[in-house]
């Protein structure tokens, strides 16, 4: 399942194959429960880590939520839960997209905090 896999595209009369070196195919029946063994140890980590926050996993996404007395106290917890998941995403060989990471504030303050 996740070695010795090749995977190809056919585009007209163009067919393309190529050797996977890692991962699960997206939509195989059992790539949602080996990302489940993958995503249960970085929220076990979470937890154990970091008390403060809340942690929840769905699909292939992770949500974090962070609460503070003000925006420096959530950024700075934020800062370090950050680092903790890009650290773990480089030791177990995941590449982790900057694009994709959203943030949302939630106050009662009418000036977000930098």
């Amino acid at each position: 399942m996740l070695k010795s896999r090749t995977v190809e595209a056919t585009v007209m009369n163009c067919k393309v194959e190529k050797k996977v070196e890692r991962g699960c195919p997206q939509g195989g029946v059992l790539s949602p429960l080996l990302w489940n063994f993958i995503m249960d140890d970085l929220l076990k980590n979470l937890r154990e880590k970091f008390s403060h926050a809340c942690s929840q996993g769905f699909a292939d996404d992770l949500a974090i939520l962070q609460a503070g007395l003000d925006g420096f106290t959530v950024v700075s917890l934020m800062k370090q839960l950050l680092n903790f998941v890009s650290k773990w995403c480089d030791k177990v060989g995941l590449p982790l997209n900057p694009h994709k990471i959203e943030s949302i504030w939630f106050t009662n303050r009418k000036i977000k905090p930098k």
